[in-house]
């Protein structure tokens, strides 16, 4: 069971196809964004499960790192603290080919994630002065001051070199 865990939570960084548009930004994002609809939407679905679903947010034309814009997961199963804090730093060491200083990273991922379960939304938001914001369910759990960080961070699903290139295909809304 633990080996099952562990490959859903490694998919839990990854995988989507395209969504039905969601209603509304997330409150935490729309402080943020001031579009009403997401700029891409995907989810992460293995062995006819859905683990999460995403939707990035920007107000830009085209999404870059050049503007602010919000990642978004709503989980539809439960993760432990321990499990996404791994998968994070193991996903960021992939995309990146310098060292991933992984315990400062943990430090930190440690004070941004908590334990999620079915219905829990995490929204990742990459400000104008390049950190990250981390809220669970519209509560800030940690900001993150590293620009490093964060484009390590969100490379992990917008990324040419993403583990899933079809959850990235529906975030960018490329279809491709």
């Amino acid at each position: 069971m633990k080996i099952f865990r562990y490959m859903v939570v490694s998919l839990l960084v990854a995988l989507g196809a395209p969504l039905a548009s969601h209603a509304a930004a997330p409150p935490e994002v729309a402080k943020t964004i001031t579009k009403a609809t997401p700029y891409g939407q995907g989810k992460l679905q293995r062995l006819m499960i859905t683990a999460y679903k995403a939707s990035l947010w920007t107000d830009a034309a085209t999404w870059s790192y050049a503007a602010p814009f919000a990642l978004s997961i709503t989980y539809n199963m439960g993760f432990t603290r321990e499990e996404l804090v791994d998968r994070t730093i193991s996903e960021m060491a992939e995309q990146s080919e310098a060292p991933t200083p992984a315990e400062s990273y943990r430090a930190a991922l440690n004070k941004a994630f908590v334990e999620v379960k079915d219905g829990d939304r995490f929204t990742a938001i990459m400000t104008a002065k390049k950190s990250v914001r981390l809220y669970h369910n519209g509560t800030l759990t940690h900001e993150i001051a590293d620009p490093v960080f964060a484009k390590r961070f969100f490379d992990i699903w917008l990324s040419s070199k993403t583990s899933e290139p079809s959850l990235r295909r529906g975030l960018l809304g490329t279809g491709e």
